[in-house]
């Protein structure tokens, strides 16, 4: 049984084998600490660091640049040759190389498809499924819906709306009521005058 109540401190991983040489780029994918050769103190690598594997250990460590070294057993990184259009923001590459099939079509847009094509210095790179259905999907603005926009709902007024509108008509109640008060008093006064008079 696993202990629910501690959730947030388990990670579920699904164990793979990634064959990686020397040359290889690599993406860490967890916040952690690398070794870093002849210092005591590691040093800190961060979920979306890319490195270049510049060889290994005798004892299997990976070595990466800049004398860093990530341990044998550290299960959190994977290729760094590939970034989905969300991960690669703010990044910029000579070349980038965009493939939208039909299956992603649901997820391009025009912001999305723009962080895209704007990575790259020199050149980008496209490759599609229908160039038609492309067109149509990046004509699209990425704005979120929300529930009641996608659905079409005609919601009932807001507490807001109903709580100022039951507002106006106790104003305009409020204001008929002074004004009968108002008549009725007068009415009143001009009876007890005639008494007097």
């Amino acid at each position: 049984m696993l202990p629910l109540e501690q959730a947030k401190r388990l990670d579920v991983f699904r164990p793979r084998q990634i064959a990686i040489a020397k040359g290889d780029r690599i993406r860490i994918t967890k916040n952690g600490e690398a070794k870093v050769e002849g210092q005591a103190k590691g040093t800190k690598v961060n979920n979306g660091d890319l490195f270049i594997v510049e060889g290994f250990t005798k004892e299997g460590d990976i070595r990466l640049e800049k004398g860093k070294l990530l341990p044998k057993n550290w299960g959190q990184f994977d290729l760094g040759y590939v970034d989905t259009s969300y991960k690669s923001q703010g990044k910029t590459v000579d070349r980038v190389f965009i493939a939208v099939g039909n299956e992603s079509l649901a997820a391009a847009n025009q912001q999305q498809w723009y962080v895209s094509a704007s990575r790259g210095r020199e050149m980008a790179k496209l490759y599609v499924d229908s160039k038609e259905d492309v067109r149509n999907a990046i004509a699209r603005t990425g704005q979120r819906l929300s529930a009641v926009e996608l659905t079409h709902t005609k919601l009932k007024d807001s507490w807001r709306s109903r709580v100022q509108q039951s507002l106006e008509r106790n104003r305009v109640t409020r204001f008929l009521a002074q004004r009968a008060t108002a008549i009725a008093d007068m009415w009143r006064e001009q009876k007890r005058g005639m008494r007097y008079a």
